[in-house]
């Protein structure tokens, strides 16, 4: 392609962006960009990116990005910036993520899933696979990083780690197989990347102006995208892999149409055909315990429950927000017992969050 591909858009972010952002949230505690061409818009569309929240300073790592430039760009392969990268990394390094630039769709958990594979494994290095297809990131254990550092030969990144066994890790998402080395490609990566992944600020306005979405609507989505990114932070913190944008757009996004009848199918409804499948499946979720598992933390439930601990633009309590409903319906009648058993949950769930990430909500 003869567009830079880094700053290409996908959802309203750059290409970078969206690939670092996947890496933050998947556990990844520092992340290098090497840079060539074009270092400094690449910089200023990472601005401000920011990834899990560890609560206990001093008991765990802050993520961090930083930037290594490679002034040969023009004249170097990618092992000549991995080998950048890898020089400008702490002594304290113990593994390595892979990933080139245009790779931007890849899941979060992905990276969780490597990460969890490699403690558990002898291997120095591990592959995801999709359906037997490979692809990236690349995982690899600091014992290897001698052995890059010092190849000298043709053939890239395979020829150094040539040597070396890697281990496949079957993971349930095709992102790793999908990158923009040609048109074709980017417009596979950028369709696939739409209905798996969050949308921008950006793009959330212009779907609130086109539903006319009043003001005070929006401050509500507002508040209630700030508490889910406040929830999620702190939950990838302690290993949960979930998507920030996801949960920040969607949450955004989730009352856009309230003033309807079935607003939440309504809006998913008009999502989906923008091709914002995991936009509108968040957004269909957020009103119905029915529609997703109500088992493990899921980018559903946390909007969920922000939305829960939500009235209007401020943070109140489960009692607070479920008492009008309370009183209003009894628990004789069978939408009484459904919101009796939703505050139930929400409770039960709501005591798990702050059990696993020490941070209390009401």
């Amino acid at each position: 392609m003869g567009d830079f591909k880094p700053l290409l858009n996908i959802n309203g972010f750059a290409m970078i962006r969206l690939a670092v952002q996947g890496a933050l949230d998947g556990g990844v505690s520092r992340v290098c960009v090497v840079t060539g061409r074009e270092h400094e818009r690449v910089r200023d569309a990472l601005e401000g990116i920011d990834g899990a929240v560890d609560p206990f300073p001093g008991q765990g790592r802050w993520p961090s990005v930083s930037f290594v430039h490679n002034p040969a760009f023009a004249d170097t392969d990618m092992l000549h910036s991995l080998k950048l990268g890898l020089r400008s990394l702490p002594e304290d390094v113990d593994a390595l993520f892979v990933l080139p630039a245009d790779v931007a769709a890849v899941s979060p958990r992905t990276f969780g899933a490597l990460s969890a594979r490699a403690a558990q494994d002898s291997a120095l290095i591990f592959r995801p696979e999709f359906q037997a297809v490979g692809g990236h990131p690349l995982l690899v254990k600091a014992s290897c990083f001698n052995t890059i550092l010092a190849f000298d030969g043709d053939g890239g990144l395979r020829k150094a780690l040539d040597p070396l066994r890697v281990e496949p890790v079957a993971v349930e998402d095709e992102g790793i197989t999908l990158d923009a080395d040609e048109s074709a490609d980017f417009a596979v990566l950028a369709a696939y990347a739409r209905a798996t992944k969050g949308v921008s600020s950006s793009i959330t306005g212009k779907l609130l102006d086109e539903f006319e979405t009043p003001t005070h609507i929006r401050s509500h989505g507002r508040a209630v995208s700030e508490l889910a990114l406040r929830m999620v932070r702190r939950l990838n913190a302690r290993g949960c892999c979930l998507d920030s944008e996801l949960c920040r757009s969607a949450a955004a996004l989730h009352d856009m149409n309230r003033l309807e009848e079935h607003h939440s199918q309504v809006a998913a409804a008009h999502l989906r055909t923008c091709g914002y499948d995991a936009v509108a499946r968040v957004v269909g979720d957020h009103d119905n315990t029915q529609g997703f598992d109500t088992t493990v933390f899921s980018e559903s439930l946390i909007v969920f429950i922000a939305d829960k601990l939500v009235k209007e633009s401020h943070l109140v309590t489960l009692e607070e927000r479920y008492e009008p409903a309370l009183r209003r319906f009894s628990a004789e009648t069978p939408i009484g017992q459904r919101i009796r058993q939703d505050k139930a949950w929400c409770q039960a769930m709501l005591t798990r969050y702050e059990e696993l990430t020490g941070d209390t909500l009401q």
